[in-house]
């Protein structure tokens, strides 16, 4: 009798529990998704997809400013790359981002986003007479989940004594970590611009600029999600700063590789690489008298993947490695919402872990026996 009565109380729970699922899998309005045929995706314009099954029979473009977002409630199977990297400074022309990503900076402007890198400075100072030069020094490189790096300081003609420009010093705080990415998911920073060269007797050279950070991608699936082509969200590379007189500008830094969360209710099985890395800093411009300075490297990105009731095969082709969450994630009832300063939020609703489940029914059980023992020590108090 006692099992009988339990029986209610675990129905109860499990309808309280809503599901065993722990991945927010949309809510399936936009029906089966063929990646191909919704490129361009222009996230400006769209920038989340509530799905019944992705898949892609073709070539996947991206663009737009927005974080890319897409929820399954079958499986995702991406079959063709996708392509999240940040672009390349060109010359005097900043790297523009992709899908939650950070444009670069330029020779007079710092990368965008948090943690970016920061512009060289300019060789010289006001009161240089004609004749003298100095090279300028590289911009820093952008950050993400790992630091960007300084630039270096560009160098003097010995024979012309000056004062070249000093590297841009490196940022000191990361964007992100895989822990935070519940409540946090962008892009990587862009690279910060090379500094001006300055040779009085024909002008300046100006510095390279810096490349944008890497894209960022949500990839929630109930199902499986099974990644056979590339995805890519690396990070620009700097410009090489300018050479037309002997003193060069200093390079652009590289921007930071962006952002990728998978998460799935099953199995997630991945065969092509991954990639979120930092770009490269513009080399130095060699005069033969002075150099510039050399950008900075961006910092990696972050990978992380989630899987709640299978395995994670072909992490290795990761990078950076991505960090991995199995069975066992820590995850609420509640809703929390992601949160972006270039994109819309998106909301993640997980459910409690198996853990807490049992956990919850093995204290209702002794509460359940509990009463029925008080109740029955009453009936037999009644009846005396």
């Amino acid at each position: 009798m006692k099992a009988k009565k339990l029986i209610p109380l675990f129905m109860l729970l499990i309808a309280s529990s809503d599901s065993w699922s722990a991945v927010d899998s949309g809510d399936g309005s936009d029906g089966a998704c063929d990646l191909a045929t919704l490129s361009p995706i222009n996230t400006s314009v769209k920038s989340l997809y509530n799905c019944t099954n992705v898949t892609s029979s073709g070539a996947i473009t991206v663009t737009g400013t927005n974080t890319l977002i897409i929820k399954s409630q079958g499986d995702i199977t991406i079959s063709n790359s996708i392509n999240l990297s940040g672009g390349n400074g060109v010359n005097q022309t900043a790297g523009t981002a992709i899908s939650g990503g950070y444009n670069g900076g330029i020779n007079t402007a710092n990368g965008n986003g948090p943690s970016a890198g920061t512009f060289g400075l300019a060789g010289g100072d006001a009161s240089d007479g004609s004749g003298e030069e100095a090279a300028g020094g590289g911009g820093s490189g952008g950050s993400n989940g790992t630091l960007g790096s300084a630039g270096s300081a560009g160098t003097e003609d010995a024979t012309t004594p000056d004062i070249p420009g000093t590297g841009a010093s490196a940022p000191t705080n990361t964007a992100h970590s895989a822990s935070t990415l519940t409540t946090s998911l962008r892009g990587g920073a862009g690279g910060g611009g090379g500094g001006n060269g300055d040779f009085a007797a024909s002008g300046n050279d100006p510095g390279g600029a810096g490349g944008a950070g890497g894209g960022a991608l949500i990839l929630f699936a109930a199902g499986n999600i099974d990644i056979n082509a590339t995805i890519t969200a690396n990070g620009g590379n700097g410009a090489q700063g300018n050479y037309t007189a002997d003193a060069p500008g200093g390079s652009g830094g590289g921007g930071a590789g962006g952002t990728i969360f998978i998460r799935s209710d099953l199995n997630v099985n991945i065969t092509a690489a991954i990639s979120a890395s930092g770009g490269t800093g513009g080399t130095g411009n060699n005069s033969g008298t002075s150099i510039g300075g050399a950008g900075g490297n961006g910092g990696d990105g972050v990978i992380r993947i989630d899987d709640i009731d299978g395995t994670i095969v072909g992490v290795g082709l990761t990078t950076p490695t991505a960090t991995t969450f199995s069975t066992g994630v820590s995850t609420t009832t509640s809703q929390t919402s992601f949160s972006s300063d270039i994109s819309p939020g998106c909301a993640l609703n997980s459910n409690e872990s198996k853990e807490s489940f049992l956990m919850l029914f093995l204290i209702l059980v002794i509460f359940q026996f509990g009463f029925l023992k008080i109740k029955k020590f009453q009936e037999i108090e009644a009846t005396r």
